[in-house]
């Protein structure tokens, strides 16, 4: 049986919480009773580079700032026996554990995680860091919101011959990963972390991966072959254009995360909805604290049911705009398909309301697509 420490640094150890590649998290106490997670470096894995780049990291991590989508760094000690690191803890699930027991996320619930996990990417990369293992697993559903952990495997967007990646290292979740870290490029950036997103909400919109489940030799493989395109079947026609576009080949194809936050914001508004209420939807239907998180008020239910419903009905309503974006945002000349049979005109008056919110969809989310992909190719 493996021994439990009895203190780590200045906290007292109170249960394991996971382990993994680079070592294990416990939860702990501060001496003021706070809870938090503290992360310990495995002993096999304890060299030179490694304390280097965990002080790096532990330094950068103080400037993570700006944001609650981020779990908030306490103290490290990069120079102890075995080095740790002692961050805030997050109650809540995983999306992954979260996917597996209650099914995908409605699409309008898709769009809300987006924003949130953006917002935290903004203040990670703002620091200099790179996540570089996003995953479901490494995003808490919380009381505020989705939150991300686990920043042992970041890498720095300034790269140097002593980054985590030198030395031929595959680091990350082989199904989450960018054809960039597949194919060992010393590339590797922000954009990065914006392919592990459109992956992650692939996740959540559908329940399956990219590229397959196939082990990890074959989801390799097809990551990084530039001809195989990701599957993205099952995914709504109205997340389509925003999810392949993060998952772009090539990181110059994907868009910025300034970029991805105004497409989400937009399809929201488009919806007639804004990320203000989203999130507190997503928050009151993820979060679970003993309670069941799908017993809401009547009204908060009916406006769920509507938002689903809306964006379920869309594809019948935005073929154009799904046949006009290809992979990466781009706009490809596509012939029309042969015209329907006339049907009999519908008796003048306003426009359904649901079809108002289609067209304002198909305006303002083209538009945006059009104006990113101008800018993409600009900056090539």
């Amino acid at each position: 049986m493996d021994h439990l420490p009895a203190m780590i640094g200045r906290f007292t150890v109170d249960l394991e919480l996971g382990r993994g590649g680079m070592g294990r998290v416990y939860l702990a106490y501060s001496e003021a009773g706070e809870q938090v997670a503290v992360k310990v470096i495995r002993q096999d894995r304890i060299d030179e580079e490694t304390r280097k780049r965990f002080e790096r990291e532990a330094l950068i991590a103080q400037n993570l700032i700006g944001t609650n989508q981020v779990a908030h760094y306490l103290d490290a000690d990069p120079f102890a026996a075995q080095p740790w690191l002692a961050m805030e803890y997050v109650p809540g699930v995983t999306l992954r554990d979260y996917v597996t027991q209650h099914g995908p996320l409605p699409a309008h619930l898709v769009v809300g995680l987006g924003v949130v996990i953006v917002d935290g990417l903004r203040a990670v990369h703002g620091a200099g860091l790179v996540h570089r293992d996003m995953k479901p697993h490494n995003v808490i559903l919380s009381r505020r919101g989705p939150v991300l952990i686990d920043f042992g495997l970041g890498a720095f967007v300034d790269r140097n011959e002593e980054s985590i990646s030198s030395g031929g290292k595959l680091i990350g979740t082989v199904s989450f990963m960018a054809p960039e870290q597949v194919n060992g490029s010393s590339e590797t950036s922000a954009k990065t972390d914006v392919h592990a997103l459109g992956s992650m909400l692939l996740y959540a919109a559908t329940q399956k991966l990219p590229y397959g489940d196939g082990g990890n030799y074959v989801t390799l493989s097809r990551i990084g072959d530039r001809t195989i395109q990701p599957d993205l079947d099952g995914l709504p026609a109205a997340l389509k254009p925003l999810v392949s576009s993060l998952l772009a080949h090539d990181p110059d194809d994907r868009p910025t995360l300034a970029a991805v936050h105004t497409m989400c914001t937009e399809l929201l508004e488009s919806a007639g909805t804004t990320v203000r209420d989203v999130r507190r939807m997503l928050i009151s239907h993820t979060f679970l604290d003993g309670t069941d998180a799908h017993q809401q008020s009547p009204s908060f239910a009916k406006r769920m049911a509507e938002l689903e419903k809306l964006f379920t009905d869309l594809p019948s309503q935005d073929r154009a705009l799904d046949r006009a974006v290809g992979i990466g945002g781009a706009i490809v000349d596509v012939p029309e398909a042969e015209p329907e049979e006339p049907t009999p005109a519908e008796p003048p008056g306003p426009a359904s309301a649901r079809q108002r919110v289609a067209d304002r969809l198909r305006e303002q989310y083209g538009r945006q697509l059009l104006l990113w992909s101008s800018s993409s190719r600009r900056s090539v």
